[in-house]
């Protein structure tokens, strides 16, 4: 069995980068709403998934979402900016970098 492997793969996975998992000011749910928005980026460098679909999908109030996306913003991992009537938020695995990634669903 390999992970991705060909484009008709039954696994699916999201990954959390180190710097994200082992970054001091954020908490055990920003990972976990990490992991939400590369599932609702698909392939996209950005997610536009609501709070409240957002918290709905993880078990938790709005304020959970809003809170872990500003820490996710602070430390940035994130950046949020709205397009329209909508809200974006672009992913930034290497904190560092201000290109958003493109998430391959394979």
């Amino acid at each position: 069995m390999g992970i991705g492997k060909g484009d008709h793969s039954p696994y699916r996975f999201s990954m959390v980068p180190n710097t994200l998992f082992t970054d001091r000011s954020l908490e055990p749910q920003d990972c976990l709403t990490w992991c939400y928005l590369t599932l609702n980026a698909r392939g996209r460098g950005f997610a536009d998934s609501t709070d409240k679909n957002l918290a709905e999908a993880m078990g938790v109030v709005d304020r959970t979402i809003r809170r872990s996306l500003d820490r996710l913003e602070r430390a940035g991992f994130v950046h949020r900016e709205r397009c329209g009537a909508r809200r974006v938020i672009h992913l930034h695995p290497d904190n560092r970098s201000e290109e958003s990634f493109r998430l391959k669903v394979v």
